[in-house]
């Protein structure tokens, strides 16, 4: 019995041992598992820190816009609001929770409940200007609000403050009013400023909706044009070499010249010069044509090798002081006027300043071929001309500035992934690899795992560099845009299976020589090829380059299309190419289909090249 209960006691001390042992081992497991959670912990607690960060960012972005906004539950209860919804709803932070019939509001036939009770129920958003009682005005919004899994948790109202939107109607429609009286008595006059009306209004259009300042100035300088004869047009601009303490105005190359003063030069013999027989030659005659081409050509010449400075003639005098000014005779002797005019049948001249915020960016000319006493409506008007144009020089420095914030963030994610995950990616699989290693060859299960979290790391390792590559690309010299476009297209077919061709035969690579064009042209062509790649699922795009009056950009493909009319709200790409082009005053189309694929074409013009 003795030797029975000895062998059970042993038995049990074994079993005893090897349960130690697996204590152990599940110390050990806990061990790594609690460094593991530290770790995760850690992390948790900086991204933590992060998103208080961003929620302090968002609040000072809502409390800079000054926008009222106030969300509703489903039961029309209060859920937040912004402080500027203080000035419109009776609300403080205590009346988080309480229904909205409770509190007071300053709206003028106060509807906002039923508003708010029809959009819960038909889920169909209800835009509105409303009025309060004490004369302000705002257009107010209420959406559906929508929870992460799409569900309707409520209503979300907006109120913009367009108290001053509505006071300048009102002064506008107070004007046409006294207009409307005065056109009994002065129909010549409301003719004529229904005529400047017209040109400022179609400014104003082309400044709200060309998509380039050369558009702009082009349009707005034809339509000028057409108002009281002027026929030659011209638009000045500030130099870019110039230094801030002395600031020169040089010639923009962009002209308007009416057809009626062509046909004039060529049939007005004092501008041509004499036939193979000593004769002067007479209208109808080619050399009549051709020397009327020269002398408009010779003056565009003339005018783009001068750069004049504060002060100095009519242009110099419009930038000095702001203000528009009118010679009624250029011939005079007493008329300060440059001399590259001279030799064309030119008689009054104006010019104007475009201006952002009162600085002087540049000014329009223009000459008519007869002279013209002063207009003081049309000089009263000029000014408003010029600001609206102004917005289109503004407008485009903006966006020169938002394609460089975004490009300068593309670089700072491309140097976080190269220099953060990518490291740390590299790092992991060193390790795991170690742990394959260091596995007991019969574990073949837990080698085999290791093994294939080797593999993925190194893949993930790979995605990142190229990824990071691509985020960070190297500078583009105008001589090296078509091997850069090359390489790209090379890289592409080998990468993603697909047929990608450049063609640059019609591309006469000498007049490309400005750098930081063609740089922005790859970077464009980059993006265009990626959308192909990634989003129309195509299997072959073609490339092609031409360079005459424009410089020629054409990507096509024959993907799958979209349609181009919809609002695509994580098109960024698209946005971005756009903003690029219109940094060197090109222009953009892109025309799509789910039948033919997606054609994009760069212009820009030649002088920007």
């Amino acid at each position: 019995e003795f030797k029975a209960s000895n062998e059970e006691v042993m038995s049990i001390n074994e079993e005893l041992q090897s349960t130690n042992e697996e204590l152990e081992t599940s110390k050990e497991e806990l061990q790594s598992l609690n460094e593991e959670l530290s770790t995760v912990n850690l992390q948790l607690g900086s991204k933590i820190e992060e998103l208080e960060v961003k929620h302090a960012d968002l609040e000072n972005l809502i409390s800079v816009t000054d926008v009222a906004s106030l969300c509703l539950g489903t039961d029309l209860q209060i859920r937040w609001f912004t402080p500027a919804t203080q000035k419109l709803i009776r609300v403080r932070a205590s009346d988080i929770g309480r229904p909205l019939q409770h509190l007071q509001n300053d709206f003028i036939n106060d509807n906002l409940l039923e508003q708010c009770e029809r959009v819960l129920k038909h889920l169909i958003p209800v835009d509105n200007e409303v009025d309060c009682t004490d004369g302000r005005a705002f257009i107010r919004r209420i959406v559906p609000y929508r929870t992460d899994d799409h569900r309707i948790g409520g209503v979300v109202i907006t109120m913009v403050d367009i108290t001053s939107r509505r006071q300048r109607e009102n002064a506008l429609q107070a004007s046409e009013d006294k207009l409307r009286e005065l056109t009994k008595n002065l129909e010549s006059q409301v003719q004529e400023r229904t005529e400047l009306l017209e040109v400022l209004q179609h400014v104003t259009r082309i400044a709200n909706e060309a998509i380039s300042i050369d558009v702009a100035m082009s349009s707005s300088l034809a339509k000028i044009s057409e108002f009281k004869g002027w026929c030659v047009g011209h638009v000045w601009r500030l130099s870019a070499n110039h230094s801030t303490t002395t600031p020169q105005m040089e010639s923009s190359g962009i002209w308007h010249i009416d057809e009626r003063v062509k046909r004039s030069y060529d049939n007005h013999p004092s501008l041509h010069g004499p036939n193979d027989n000593g004769q002067s030659t007479t209208n109808g005659q080619s050399a009549t044509n051709g020397k009327s081409t020269e002398a408009l050509v010779e003056f565009q010449k003339l005018t783009a090798q001068i750069r004049l400075s504060s002060g100095e003639g009519l242009i110099g005098r419009v930038m000095q002081t702001g203000q528009p000014e009118w010679i009624n005779d250029i011939r005079d002797p007493s008329v300060d006027f440059r001399r590259s005019v001279a030799g064309l049948e030119l008689r009054a001249a104006i010019a104007f300043p475009i201006t952002i915020s009162g600085e002087v960016v540049a000014v329009m000319e223009f000459f008519a071929d007869k002279e013209i006493a002063p207009q003081e409506q049309f000089l009263n008007i000029v000014p408003d001309i010029g600001i609206q144009l102004g917005h289109v020089i503004g407008r485009n420095r903006l966006q020169t500035i938002v394609a460089s914030i975004a490009e300068a963030e593309q670089r700072r994610i491309g140097r976080e992934l190269h220099d953060g995950i990518a490291q740390q990616l590299t790092g992991g699989a060193l390790i795991a690899q170690s742990l394959r290693q260091s596995l007991p060859i019969e574990l073949t299960t837990q080698i085999d795992s290791a093994r294939q979290l080797v593999e993925i790391l190194d893949q993930a390792h790979e995605d990142v560099r190229t990824l990071s590559s691509g985020l960070l690309p190297d500078p583009i010299n105008a001589s090296d845009l078509i091997p850069s476009l090359r390489g790209l297209a090379a890289a592409t077919t080998e990468r993603f299976h697909l047929r990608c061709e450049v063609n640059d035969g019609e591309l006469d690579e000498s007049q490309l020589t400005n750098d930081a064009t063609a740089n922005l042209i790859f970077q464009i062509a980059r993006e265009a090829l990626h959308n192909a790649v990634k989003h129309a699922q195509a299997d072959r795009v073609k490339i092609r380059l031409s360079l005459d009056d424009y410089f020629k950009l054409v990507v096509h493909d024959n993907g799958k299309g979209f349609d181009t009319g919809l609002h695509h709200p994580k098109s960024n790409g698209l946005r971005i190419m756009r903003y690029r082009a219109e940094s060197v005053g090109g222009d953009l189309q892109i025309e799509s289909s789910t039948h033919s694929g997606t054609h994009i074409l760069l212009k820009i013009p030649k002088r920007n090249c």
